[in-house]
């Protein structure tokens, strides 16, 4: 924003639109630092520092720019009591009171301007200078000595005003048009004289010298940079807009953006992968009707009380394996395709046949407990 300020002013001074005075010099650059600054922030929140920053300088350029309303709109040019000074070129012809900023003195680089001035009282032994104003500060390029031993009181002459813009050149390297503050003053034993106004040196054409064209590319080039920022800054806005609801719908907890309660942590499950198939285990066997053998009756307390400890324990193994049996699977066969007959209409349908009730089967008694 600061060198698109500068850019600008010193387009609107080599053009001779308007003089590089206090008030258009830093009111120019407050607004372009404003403007650039909200063009390239968008959303000051997320950028509150660089932001308060930019618009205090601003401000303070805005002031200073305030200070000089009375010079640029308020005062014309001037020239001290008992000293007259008139001008005359080939377009215009003026005194300084009858110059302001926005209506100077007119001339062309090639015109040649006559002048005619007067003292009231003989000026000797004088210091006299001429030069411009520049956002308020005087620069002072030319200065000459006389010692007026004459007496004389009125001066007139003629002056080339390219050579005034050769000197220039070779003291800046820059070939200057447009509308300037100029200033001259005279020192004398007697007496001082001092003079303001505003003159322009009208451009050839919008692209008249070398430091016109700098300054319109310079002013593009800028442009172009400030405004691919901004479409930058636009877009990352919007991808950011666009990451924040796309986040915010279904957060890594599961808990939706807009409240809600909170889905239970699962650890994540791999790859489903059946189940091996196993053989059902074997029918527990059961036990025979083979009667246990008869403990040998010349056997001592001993041997019958270790025949009931095995027959415990056998027990307890066959309820173990009844327990851990996995029973069976029966697939059942497959039903029969039914053949459908045709009926006619005069048959009648006869009741199937009941089945014969068979006499129910006798269940095995259960053998006898060793």
């Amino acid at each position: 924003g600061l060198l698109l300020g500068v850019v600008v002013v010193a387009l609107l001074w080599q053009l001779g639109v308007a003089p590089p005075d206090r008030f258009i010099l830093f009111g120019v650059l407050a607004v372009s630092i404003a403007l650039v600054e909200l063009l390239l922030t968008q959303t000051t929140r997320r950028g509150k520092k660089r932001f308060v920053t930019s618009m205090v300088i601003a401000g303070v350029f805005g002031g200073v720019a305030l200070t000089g309303i009375p010079e640029t709109f308020m005062d014309a040019g001037s020239i001290s009591d008992g000293c007259t000074l008139t001008m005359t070129s080939s377009t215009d012809e003026a005194t300084p009171t009858d110059t302001s900023a926005f209506d100077p003195f007119d001339t062309t680089p090639d015109d040649t301007v006559s002048f005619t001035s007067s003292t009231d009282e003989v000026l000797t032994n004088w210091d006299s200078g001429l030069g411009i104003s520049i956002g308020g500060v005087p620069l002072t390029l030319f200065t000459a000595e006389r010692d007026n031993a004459a007496g004389a009181t009125e001066f007139y002459g003629q002056e080339e005003v390219q050579t005034y813009l050769d000197d220039i050149e070779d003291q800046i390297g820059l070939q200057l048009r447009g509308t300037y503050q100029v200033f001259g003053f005279i020192d004398a034993d007697e007496g001082d004289c001092d003079m303001a106004g505003y003159l322009r040196v009208n451009a050839e054409g919008v692209f008249a010298t070398g430091l016109i064209v700098a300054l319109w590319i310079t002013g593009a080039l800028l442009l172009i940079i400030i405004i691919a920022l901004a479409v930058s800054v636009t877009r990352s806005i919007k991808d950011a807009k666009q990451y924040a609801a796309s986040a915010g719908t279904a957060t890594p907890t599961g808990t939706a953006a807009t409240g809600g309660s909170a889905a239970p942590d699962l650890e994540p499950v791999g790859a489903f992968t059946p189940p091996e198939a196993t053989s059902a285990s074997k029918p527990a066997e059961t036990p025979t009707d083979k009667p246990a053998d008869k403990p040998s009756q010349s056997g001592s307390g001993d041997r019958g009380s270790g025949g009931r400890a095995a027959a415990a324990g056998s027990a307890a193994w066959l309820s173990s394996q009844a327990d851990d049996a996995v029973p069976e699977t029966q697939v059942m066969p497959a039903a029969a395709e039914t053949e459908v007959l045709p009926v006619t209409e005069d048959a009648e349908l006869e009741p199937p046949e009941e089945p014969e009730a068979t006499e129910p089967v006798e269940k095995p008694e259960a053998p006898e407990a060793p």
